[in-house]
């Protein structure tokens, strides 16, 4: 290379900014834009998807589910199909850029993400319950092709992001989804659902199930009560995963945005989004929020926003005292119930089909009924062998002569056209059946069952009513990992798992007539299904995120770099703003489960976040 005068090798000026030859035309933009599409589509397009889905559930065979019939879903099934869609196409782009460029930037923080992925996949193909972790289940919709997307979408991510104005883009549009959702939250907060009306029904209910259900009426209306803000998700819950996740990004945006007329936008949209979410009811996206609304907090204070913050933290107060006011206490009643300790104590704790009758465990004794069904004929005992006395009540119902079992009755019925069985009376009717010598359990979806009592964990067991009822499914919940260390039960099997067809803890817990399908517990969930090394994988990847986000943000003040003021200042802002979303998005995870609605929003963030990092070590 020929050098200059000076000995130095030449140095070429870049082009000024004015040079006709510099210009981009559109299609140049849109081109250098193009592999921003999929990450835009899972921030803005994907969380409204809400269209009607009728499918055979294939859960006719279980002893938790009914017989028969077609459930139909209308906020999870489209959103699936939609995220497997764009992750395949991110993983097309990625094998085609390895392949052209032979090489792909990477970091070490995804090297658990890929372990986790890889345990998700492992689980799913040794699972014993086949199809289900390919094709998702029943009020879930989460296979392993979309956990294995997540780790795609945050890894691709991280890579797509190349400067500061790609991440203006995404973080755009997922404030113009954000801003629709709202929209709808408040609609179902203060006026109506608009899925309920003649216009909403004509966009999310394809025509010929349209025409099938004209007239009935309330095959249109969804599960939740009017007035309650659900947006386009399954549960109000998952509002409160969705609002700690969104809106310190869109608060922040607020703060950092120079134009006024975003900075109108972006501030509406924040206060709507916690109106939503008092809306939705969702004590868990409170608890959330309040730990977002920290780190915004420590962003404002250090960027000299003192008074900032004060006004953000008086605003917040206000909403939630006029909330209060309207609500009649009932929200911080709700809250309260989250940690609630109180003992709690049930009449009947346990049923189990013997080969010589049935036992209840009623008040912690146990009673042993035995039934000639030829001649009616009951006898009974307790666990000591000793003979129990009856007599007939007014009701023409047996009772028996022992006070440890006041309350119980017992008398026979006819279950079906060719069976007669009998019913015990304890808190509640249960009905029993001896076919052909063995006794089963008569469920309300009319089975007959051998009856069990599930293992559970006994601390939890007493305090079911923790974190408002959450205490009983987690009792129930962590035993099953003893068995699911290396690999999971299979990617969206958790409702298989769990021991639904126990239906003396399905009454207790309160979910009676109810599937379980999840634990109210992303890690719980991630640990019974892909197993708990695919867990402490999964919390390695986060514990590395948030390593390297408050790593970024501490060499910054250490080389003297302004927080809020100077080059960078917006990804600064950004990389707090995520970090703040993620935090209560974690947060909220202890008592919300992992959904195909949310979770792809999640990724992509953590995945923004490292290429936020990128960003400012190139700087």
């Amino acid at each position: 290379m020929a050098g200059n005068k000076n000995g130095g090798s030449r140095k070429t000026n870049p082009r000024s900014v004015n040079d006709p030859h510099n210009k981009q035309t559109g299609i140049s933009i849109i081109t250098a834009n193009a592999r921003l599409i999929p990450v835009m589509l899972i921030l803005a397009v994907i969380p409204l998807i809400f269209r009607l889905y009728q499918y055979d559930s294939g859960l006719a065979g279980y002893d938790f589910f009914a017989r028969e019939g077609i459930s139909h879903d209308f906020a999870l099934h489209g959103k699936m199909v939609a995220f497997t869609a764009v992750s395949a196409c991110m993983a097309a782009i990625l094998i085609y850029r390895g392949i052209t460029k032979k090489k792909l930037l990477f970091t070490k923080v995804f090297i658990p993400l890929i372990i986790y992925g890889f345990l998700a996949l492992l689980s799913s193909i040794f699972s014993e319950y086949q199809s289900y972790p390919w094709t998702g289940i029943f009020e879930q919709f989460e296979p392993c092709f979309v956990l294995i997307g997540y780790v795609i979408a945050a890894y691709y991510t991280f890579l797509c992001i190349e400067r500061e104005e790609d991440v203006k883009i995404l973080v755009f549009c997922l404030a113009a989804g954000a801003a629709v959702l709202a929209a709808i939250g408040l609609m179902q907060a203060f006026l109506t659902d608009p899925f309920d009306t003649e216009l909403g029904k004509w966009l999310t209910i394809p025509s010929k199930y349209y025409r099938q259900l004209s007239g009935t009426g309330e095959e249109f209306r969804h599960k939740f009560k009017i007035w309650r803000v659900f947006m386009t998700f399954s549960n109000p819950n998952y509002v409160g995963s969705y609002v700690p996740l969104v809106w310190p990004v869109v608060l922040i945006l607020a703060f950092n945005t120079k134009k006024t007329g975003l900075r109108i936008f972006y501030g509406i949209l924040s206060a709507g989004l916690i109106v939503c979410l008092f809306g939705s009811g969702s004590k868990t996206g409170f608890v959330g929020l309040i730990v977002s609304m920290a780190v915004v907090a420590v962003y404002l204070v250090k960027s000299g926003r003192k008074t900032l913050t004060l006004s953000v933290a008086g605003a917040f107060a206000v909403l939630m005292i006029l909330y209060v006011i309207l609500g009649n206490n009932d929200y911080l009643s709700r809250i309260k119930s989250v940690f609630n300790f109180e003992k709690t104590e049930y009449e009947v704790t346990g049923i189990e089909t013997l080969d010589d009758g049935v036992r209840i465990v009623y008040r912690g004794n146990g009673l042993i009924v035995s039934f000639e069904p030829e001649r009616l004929g009951f006898s009974c005992r307790d666990d000591n062998g000793e003979e129990l006395y009856m007599s007939l009540n007014n009701e023409q119902k047996l009772t028996l002569d022992d006070e440890r079992f006041t309350g119980v009755t017992i008398r026979p019925v006819e279950l079906d056209e060719n069976t007669t069985g009998f019913e015990i009376f304890a808190s509640r009717n249960w009905y029993f059946a001896r076919l052909n010598g063995e006794y089963y359990y008569y469920t309300p979806y009319g089975k007959y069952i051998k009856h069990t009592i599930s293992e559970s964990a006994k601390w939890l067991d007493e305090h079911g009513k923790l974190a408002t009822g959450r205490g009983f499914l987690w009792a129930r919940t962590l035993p099953l990992l003893k068995s699911n260390i290396i690999l999971g039960s299979g990617a969206d099997t958790f409702a298989l798992e769990y021991p639904g067809a126990d239906y003396v803890a399905s009454y207790n817990s309160g979910n009676w007539g109810f599937i379980v399908t999840k634990p109210h517990c992303m890690y719980l969930q991630i640990a019974v299904q892909t197993g708990v090394l695919s867990l402490i994988a999964l919390l390695g990847y986060i514990l590395m995120y948030f390593t390297a986000s408050t790593r970024c943000l501490s060499e910054m003040v250490t080389t003297g770099t302004s927080v809020t003021t100077g080059k960078g200042d917006f990804s600064t802002g950004m990389i707090w703003a995520v970090m703040a979303g993620t935090a209560g998005y974690m947060t909220a995870a202890v008592f919300n489960d992992s959904s195909i609605a949310i979770a792809p929003v999640f990724w992509v963030l953590t995945g923004m976040g490292l290429g936020l990092e990128k960003i400012k070590k190139k700087d």
